[in-house]
This record gives structure tokens, C-alpha cells and sequence, in this order.
């Protein structure tokens, strides 16, 4: 059983004119940030979306020099058959879960799909970027943080996710990236013979602790991340693109062969 989401309505550049710089909200109802809506705006430091936002376009934000926040609020992408997390407050992005809890089996309409170059070149964008996740598709665009250096951490809260397409370049510049991690705290198990053997016969302890959804993660999504050490991927469910991680030096040598079991073809010079 599901709810029908909100009909399309977009918050154009028109729209965003009319606010002042500063800590701008979004009123309710709007479902999409449209293309460039705040694009170059050096005055816009906050963003607090709509509860029903869905869709952040393309170079929404992009050089929004002074854009130090924004917060996904009010139930964005969070599948209510599982637990609500505990608020997560970061130095950049926070999130903030809903105030009740829906009944089981009630799918929230929320953030599906973050625009090429959303948030490119936003230099003060700093700290933990936590995508909710509870919604069956997932798009990062290319060149959605490209450039982002203040960003240290990305984590991807997957429950409900049944695809999560990471596009070209989604993450590239960011040299301030350490850590990239799929989240889940699924209740639904599947047994670890089950989960590892349609891809690859071999079983991997530990698996049966992964929802069952496609990753996919491809070229250069990670190109330029210097610092980048740790990643935490389901690897039976996850497609890494050939050089998806090209030009990240400091990976930890057990991450680096975990990256070669899911393509050993990978190059990360």
C-alpha cells in the first residue's frame, strides 16, 4: 500500500528572486528545485527544502559560494517500516526525521533524484553530506558535489532503495573526501548463500545484513578525491565502473581489494 505523492510543482528561479538572501526556506508543496534556481548566488549561506521536495535540478545551487547548509526535514525518503533515525546534525548537510511515525507499509514520497552539478563548486559546503534514503530509485547526477572540497564524508542511507545510480563525476574534486558509506539498518535478512550466490557463487560473510537493492557506481564518480581511504559498499550488489575510482591514491589497501573483487578490471591511479 502506498500514498500518492504531491503533484509535480516546481520552485522556478522566478520563485527564488523573491527570496532574500541569507537563510532561505522553501515553502511547502513544491515538489522540484528547478534548474539554476540559485545558481551563483552568493547571499543564499542556508537552504531549509519543502517536506514534499522530490527533485533538486540541475546546478540548483551550483557556485553558490557561500552555501554552508541545507537541511533535508520532514520525512524525505524514509520507508516507515523501519525505525526513524535519530536526528543527524553535520557541519554541512542534516537531516532531520519526521515527527511520527506513519503506519507500516506507508511510503513517504521523498528526495529521489539530485540534479548534475546540484551543488557544484559550493566551497563552503563543508562536512558529512546523509542522503536519506526509502525510496525505491535513487539518482545522484554527474557532477552533483564535484568540486565540494569541504565535504568529508558521504553516507547513503539505503533501506527501501532498490536502485541507487551514483552518475560520472558525482563526487569528483571533492579532496576533502574521506569516507563514503552505505548505510542500512534493514529489519528484512536474506541468508548469505542467498544473497552472494546469483552473482557470484562465493559467499561473503557478513551479506546477510544488506537489503537487497542495485548500486551502481560509474566512471570517474569519485575521480580526484585524494583523500579518500575508507568505503563501505555491499559488494555482491554493487557495479563499479572501470575508473570510478581513478585518481584516489590513499585508498586503504583492504578497501582497494575489495573494490577489485567487485571489478577486477578497476584502476586507481
Amino acid at each position: 500500500m502506498y500514498k500518492k505523492g504531491p503533484a509535480e510543482k516546481v520552485f522556478t528561479k522566478a520563485n527564488a528572486k523573491k527570496l532574500k538572501g541569507g537563510h532561505i526556506v522553501i515553502p511547502d508543496g513544491f515538489t522540484k528545485i528547478a534548474d539554476g534556481a540559485f545558481s551563483g548566488r552568493e547571499d543564499v549561506v542556508t537552504v531549509t527544502p519543502p517536506g514534499t521536495l522530490r527533485e533538486i535540478g540541475d546546478s540548483a545551487f551550483e557556485n553558490c559560494a557561500n552555501l554552508a547548509g541545507f537541511e533535508f526535514s520532514r520525512a524525505l525518503g524514509l520507508v516507515t517500516v523501519f525505525p526513524w533515525p535519530q536526528p543527524i546534525a553535520t557541519a554541512g548537510i542534516v537531516y532531520t526525521p519526521p515527527p511520527e511515525e506513519p503506519a507500516p507499509g506507508d511510503y513517504r514520497f521523498g528526495l529521489k533524484c539530485i540534479g548534475s552539478r546540484a551543488f557544484a563548486a559550493c566551497a563552503k559546503l563543508a562536512g558529512e553530506v546523509v542522503i536519506p534514503g526509502g525510496v525505491q530509485k535513487m539518482m545522484i547526477g554527474e557532477g552533483a558535489f564535484s568540486g565540494c572540497a569541504g565535504v568529508t564524508g558521504v553516507t547513503l542511507q539505503k533501506d527501501g532503495i532498490q536502485e541507487i545510480e551514483i552518475s560520472e563525476g558525482a563526487f569528483s574534486g571533492c579532496v576533502g573526501l574521506s569516507r563514503f558509506d552505505v548505510e542500512t539498518k534493514s529489519k528484512t535478512r536474506m541468508d548469505d548463500k542467498q544473497l552472494n550466490g546469483a552473482r557470484t557463487g562465493i559467499v561473503i560473510p557478513g551479506l546477510a545484513d544488506i537489503m537487497l537493492g542495485r548500486l551502481r557506481i560509474n566512471r570517474r564518480a569519485f575521480n580526484g578525491c585524494v583523500n579518500l581511504t575508507d568505503i563501505n559498499i555491499p559488494e555482491a550488489l554493487t557495479d563499479v565502473d572501470i575508473k570510478a575510482f581513478i585518481g584516489c591514491p590513499a585508498l586503504l589497501e583492504e578497501t582497494r581489494q575489495m573494490i577489485t573483487r567487485i571489478n577486477p578490471d578497476c584502476v586507481f591511479a
